[in-house]
């Protein structure tokens, strides 16, 4: 709904009870109608998380870039609530929030995106600055300062602030990308308003496509006291072509990030639909962060086959630092805790063996997460089909012959809309696995899998037959056994 009070264009969100349609998640966050895409200004505050995320109030396509707004008490259940920050003679592209030094106050750092259209009618960037905006009700709606933009380059490709303050410096720390020169700058200020360049970072690891969205923060190693910096940026994948998220880990001294020499590019996800992913600011942890990210890709999300909404967000997943021989590695555990309360029927099996066939699951459900354990040996290939219907399925197991794990949609239903759609992921199984823990989070139409406890992760788009509810368990060329199997249904966060 649109409402015009004092001149002022307000929208305001529709809050039905249910939201039923096909390939709507029913455990994961999406908008009641409209296009949604990165996660912006995470952040708990007074018992609440906020997540905005760039939305277009106006259509199911990209445009007219808003920050829509949705909390939660618990990362599951989500209310959503008026825009925050709309567009207005600028779009308002991705960045964060921090909690100002009152501990009231909201402070919102955005990209403000200038634009105007050529003689065709297509968007003409002009400008891409950064700006500042503060709430004094709680995260509902922001205001704009007056001395906005505060740093301006004179670029089309600089975007994605970062914000926080730095607490042994006693200033606000900015990270801002330039896209396509691969590199992070850094800036800091005493009072938001007067920024100054203070180091660089980059070019390093993959950079075949844009840098964006970055994000910074501090972990402890282990259960130790130790800590290192992470760095993370949306940019290239490990197919070329398609995009993802990698990371670097280093120290930051309030000034400058330094990476340590580890073999990059090293990358959040594995999947081709994990992209933009942020951290929850003000969670005062340091054992693990949280974030959340946008399942879809740029490459096709517009052609996706949904109408009323397009775009949803990830599970939230706990990032943990993890040393594994003398190599420190960033590990996402899997999200089973968040929505324990959902889950509902039951199927398990322990020690089960299948030999050149397949098992059915008797649940028929769209929504499930299984847990499986894989001995690596024996079969060529084994795993398990969802969201089956007819030939249709998708799949996710263990190629013995290439030594993989790998999750393949190119069998799936619905897959035919965008040519970059179809496909394989895959990952190495390492040598010293005897066997291989898959927890695998299906809903409608995303799929998020962790392996190995999550140290991997591939997060994909799919869009079942109506009917696509079968799930077989199955070994082809020979037998596998199933360690241990738990499959349950998850109830919906909508009703």
């Amino acid at each position: 709904m649109i409402m015009i009070t004092n001149n002022e264009v307000k929208i305001s969100v529709e809050k039905p009870s249910g939201r039923s349609e096909r390939h709507r998640p029913q455990f994961h966050f999406s908008p009641y109608r409209n296009w949604m895409n990165d996660p912006n200004g995470l952040i708990t505050f007074n018992g609440k998380h906020h997540m905005y995320y760039q939305y277009n109030p106006h259509g199911n396509q990209w445009g007219h870039m808003s920050w829509g707004h949705a909390t939660s008490v618990d990362l599951v259940h989500w209310s959503e609530h008026e825009v925050a920050i709309p567009e207005k003679e600028h779009m308002i592209f991705s960045g964060t929030t921090a909690l100002d030094c009152d501990g009231k106050t909201l402070v919102a750092a955005y990209t403000s995106f200038e634009h105007g259209l050529n003689e065709k009618g297509e968007l003409n960037a002009l400008a891409q600055h950064q700006s500042i905006a503060k709430s004094f009700d709680g995260g509902f709606s922001f205001e704009a300062i007056a001395e906005n933009p505060v740093i301006d380059i004179q670029s089309t490709e600089f975007r994605d602030p970062k914000l926080f303050f730095d607490q042994r410096t006693k200033k606000w720390n900015m990270l801002v990308c330039l896209s396509i020169a691969h590199t992070i700058h850094f800036y800091q200020s005493a009072d938001l308003v007067t920024w100054e360049k203070v180091s660089e970072f980059g070019p390093l690891g993959n950079i075949d496509a844009v840098w964006e969205c970055p994000d910074l923060f501090e972990l402890k190693i282990g259960d130790g006291e130790m800590t290192k910096w992470v760095l993370t940026v949306s940019a290239g994948h490990p197919q070329q072509g398609y995009l993802g998220m990698q990371y670097f880990i280093g120290e930051y001294d309030g000034y400058a990030f330094q990476a340590d020499a580890l073999k990059y590019p090293l990358y959040l996800d594995y999947g081709k639909d994990f992209y933009a992913g942020i951290t929850f600011a003000n969670t005062g942890k340091k054992e693990c962060a949280i974030m959340m990210g946008w399942v879809g890709c740029h490459l096709y999300s517009s052609k996706t086959p949904t109408e009323q909404w397009r775009g949803l967000m990830s599970l939230p997943r706990e990032l943990y630092l993890s040393q594994m021989g003398s190599q420190t590695v960033l590990k996402s555990r899997p999200p089973q805790h968040y929505i324990e309360a959902l889950l509902d029927r039951k199927w398990t099996r322990e020690g089960l063996k299948i030999f050149n066939g397949a098992v059915t699951v008797p649940l028929g459900t769209k929504s499930f997460v299984a847990s499986l354990v894989i001995g690596v040996g024996g079969a060529k290939k084994a795993g398990i089909q969802f969201l089956k219907s007819g030939n249709t399925a998708t799949e996710v197991g263990l190629d013995l012959v290439n030594n993989e794990v790998f999750f393949d949609r190119s069998k799936s239903a619905g897959s035919t809309f965008h040519e970059k759609f179809p496909g394989k992921d895959t990952i190495s199984i390492h040598p010293d696995w005897k066997s291989v823990q898959l927890d695998i989070f299906v809903d409608h139409s995303v799929v998020e899998v962790f392996i190995q406890d999550g140290h991997f992760t591939m997060t994909n788009l799919v869009f079942p037959e109506v009917d696509g509810t079968g799930i077989k368990l199955y070994a082809d060329g020979g037998g596998a056994l199933f360690e241990k199997v738990e499959i349950r249904t998850v109830k919906s966060i909508w009703k």
